[in-house]
């Protein structure tokens, strides 16, 4: 029975960790902005907020961020060694290996995986104070003002974005879906009436964004010093989390 609460993918991990040769879970701890995300998964998860998106305001400071990296603490125990050395598309070689197992992934991780594993998908294990909540992440497109362009631009822009195109990078990478494609006319959408897709789908409503700022890296490094130093041990979780919503406030 797959994990469904953080107390749920602990003793899993564990279990794991302890009775076989692999680690329990895979943690992504290295400077990549996907260390950020996968922890967003779990903040998400415990009904935590990054910045209010009414009022702006820096909103990392809080119990639920104290929570999640308290269980990140806890995670690494039962983690693959060095966690600082692995990000998240190097967690997918060692599940493939049998060197972990479980760690969060997207939807393109079905078709990633070696096809003689048994694997169950279930949504982001929910904290004490939240549900199954994930990351919202997207690509984007900008048109800058005086290249002389932009009338071509918008025009590209616009056929990449169409349902048709949408829809065949969707199928293709094995993206949760960005249109609702039923709607659109499209028959039998690659996600309906499939159990697994169903996971990611369910997950669009009630997932969290990745924090707008105009200073990305300052935003990235907040959080990746804040991971690594629990990883680390080089501060509690209080210290570490006053810290990164300072270097957060830098960044806004």
């Amino acid at each position: 029975m797959a994990p469904r609460t953080w107390d749920g993918m602990y003793n899993m991990a564990k279990a794991i960790n302890d009775n076989t040769d692999a680690a329990g879970v895979g943690i992504a701890g290295k400077d990549f902005d996907n260390t950020m995300h996968q922890f967003l998964n779990y903040l998400y998860s415990n009904g935590g907020v990054v910045i209010d998106p009414v009022t702006g305001e820096n909103k990392l400071n809080s119990s639920n961020t104290r929570e999640t990296l308290a269980f990140y603490e806890k995670l690494i125990s039962v983690a693959q060694e060095g966690p600082t050395a692995w990000e998240r598309s190097q967690l997918k070689d060692l599940y493939n290996d049998g060197k972990i197992g479980m760690y969060i992934d997207g939807p393109w991780g079905r078709g990633q995986h070696n096809a003689n594993i048994k694997e169950i998908t279930v949504p982001v294990p929910a904290g004490p104070q939240g549900g199954n909540g994930t990351l919202l992440i997207t690509d984007s497109i900008a048109v800058f003002k005086g290249s002389g362009h932009e009338e071509l631009a918008h025009k590209l822009a616009g056929m990449l974005t169409t349902g048709e195109s949408q829809y065949a990078l969707d199928t293709e990478w094995g993206l949760t879906p960005i249109f609702d494609y039923a709607k659109l006319g499209f028959e039998n959408p690659y996600y309906e009436g499939d159990d697994y897709w169903q996971v990611f789908v369910r997950g669009i409503g009630i997932g969290g964004p990745e924090p707008l700022v105009e200073e990305f890296k300052g935003l990235q490094s907040a959080f990746t010093n804040m991971i690594q130093g629990i990883i680390l041990g080089e501060g509690s979780v209080d210290e570490l989390v006053e810290i990164a919503a300072q270097e957060l406030d830098d960044a806004l």
